[in-house]
C-alpha cells in the first residue's frame, strides 16, 4: 500500500488502485541488474504509453544499448507490427 497524495495521512490506497497490476511490478525496477539475452539491464530510462526504456549493456563487448518493455496488451497485432518496423529502421541507421 502506499499513501495517495490527496489522502489524510491515515489513509492508504492498494497500489493496485492507483496504477495497473502491471505497472506497479515494473514500478519496483525488477529488470534491473537482470540478463536479458546478451544484455544486462543497467537502469530505467523512462517510460511512456507503449511501455518503459532501460538502459542496456552487451555482456561481452560492453554496447549500451536501450531495451523497451512493451506493456502486455501492446505485444499483438498492429501496434507490435509497428514497433518491429521501427526497430527495424533504428537499428539499420546505427
Amino acid at each position: 500500500m502506499i499513501k495517495s497524495r490527496n489522502a489524510s495521512p491515515d489513509t492508504a490506497v492498494p497500489r493496485d488502485e492507483q496504477q495497473g497490476a502491471w505497472e506497479s511490478t515494473v514500478a519496483r525496477d525488477v529488470l534491473v541488474g537482470k540478463q536479458l539475452g546478451d544484455y544486462v539491464v543497467k537502469r530505467r530510462i523512462g517510460d511512456g504509453g507503449m511501455g518503459i526504456v532501460y538502459e542496456g549493456e552487451h555482456s561481452i563487448i560492453g554496447r549500451k544499448v536501450a531495451i523497451k518493455v512493451l506493456r502486455p496488451e501492446l505485444t499483438e497485432g498492429a501496434q507490435a507490427r509497428d514497433l518491429m518496423a521501427e526497430t527495424s529502421t533504428a537499428s539499420s541507421s546505427s
